[in-house]
């Protein structure tokens, strides 16, 4: 599945709901058996709670971690990248297929879903570090 922007975090963007700078915006890993719900036009999967196949495994704490240094700067054309810093979960045994983007609200009922980044196979982590790392720290680019 190729990497989106859930309708959700679009919407909730647009109406000022979502704030990628001020508000907790965290990433959690899910396996190869999570796959986002359509409708012909949107992903119906609109808050952490939609969430059924988070990752479970030593290292992994449930609702994943923080992004820390976030940053909003213009790209060519006028695009906005929304950037943060990598982010690591140490020593892990675990397998994970994706990683979904959220606002933390501290309620799985009302964090809105952002983005899903496809890791395009399931990544196997036995005792090692796993670490996410954003090429030129880009988490995501909204286009034109």
């Amino acid at each position: 599945m190729e990497n989106f922007i859930y309708s959700s975090g679009k919407t909730s963007l647009i109406n000022g709901i979502l704030n990628l700078l001020e508000d907790d915006i965290k990433i959690a890993l899910v396996t190869d058996k999570y796959e986002p719900k359509y409708d012909p036009y949107n992903c119906l999967d609109t808050v952490f709670s939609d969430i059924k196949d988070e990752v479970q495994g030593i290292g992994y704490v449930a609702g994943g971690k923080k992004l820390v240094n976030k940053r909003i700067k213009t790209g060519k054309k006028g695009n906005v990248i929304f950037t943060a810093d990598s982010v690591t979960w140490k020593e892990s045994t675990f397998s994970t297929r994706a990683a979904i983007l959220y606002q933390d609200t501290g309620n799985k009922d009302t964090s809105i879903l952002i983005a899903y980044i496809d890791f395009m196979e399931n990544q196997e982590i036995d005792n090692l570090d796993f670490t996410i790392e954003w090429n030129n720290k880009e988490v995501f680019e909204l286009r034109d």
